[in-house]
């Protein structure tokens, strides 16, 4: 590969992520989540917010089952997912987008996806995410992981302090300044 090519290879790349960084959010209430797994400690968890007109809440929480724990952070990907769904019936919001960089959360959904639920974990999020259980109807965004988006960075960023991984200062520092001042 020559100069040129890496060059237009770059140009492409940023280009792609330039448009998802400046992608529209959705006009409604929507929720940044993402999960993440510790391996020395066999925890998983999920961080996020609800941005709902601008007020934030943040999510975030983990867990250490077993059987969950399996399925490393697609166990606390779900997770996110549910809580996020949680806080949108609890708020008695009519509808949220969950913005979300890892498919599943889309694909095990009925209705949504065409992934078979084989695992404990992944039947309990399809029957939690089944439309006709929902006083919320959930729409689903896919965002591209590790590539600006800065409601996914921090839902990152928040996933991996759940689970007790360490995260750079300026990661925290971006994380802080969203939630405290409501900004995405």
């Amino acid at each position: 590969e020559d100069v040129s090519q890496k060059v237009k290879k770059y140009l492409n790349t940023e280009k792609r992520i330039k448009s998802e960084t400046q992608r529209d959010l959705p006009e409604g209430p929507y929720a940044f989540i993402d999960g993440s797994f510790n391996a020395d400690h066999n925890i998983y968890g999920y961080g996020g917010f609800l941005n709902v007109k601008g007020r934030l809440y943040p999510l975030m929480g983990s867990d250490n089952q077993p059987d969950m724990a399996a399925m490393r952070n697609v166990a606390g990907e779900l997770l996110g997912a549910m809580a996020a769904v949680r806080k949108a019936e609890e708020l008695h919001l009519r509808e949220v987008t969950l913005l979300y960089d890892y498919k599943g959360i889309e694909q095990w959904v009925p209705g949504h996806g065409t992934w078979k639920a084989t695992k404990e974990g992944t039947k309990k999020y399809r029957d939690f995410m089944n439309p006709a259980n929902r006083l919320t109807t959930v729409h689903f965004q896919k965002v591209a992981a590790h590539t600006g988006i800065k409601g996914n960075e921090v839902a990152d960023t928040m996933a991996k302090i759940a689970v007790g991984i360490t995260v750079t200062n300026s990661a925290r520092k971006e994380m802080d300044a969203l939630l405290s001042q409501g900004k995405v």
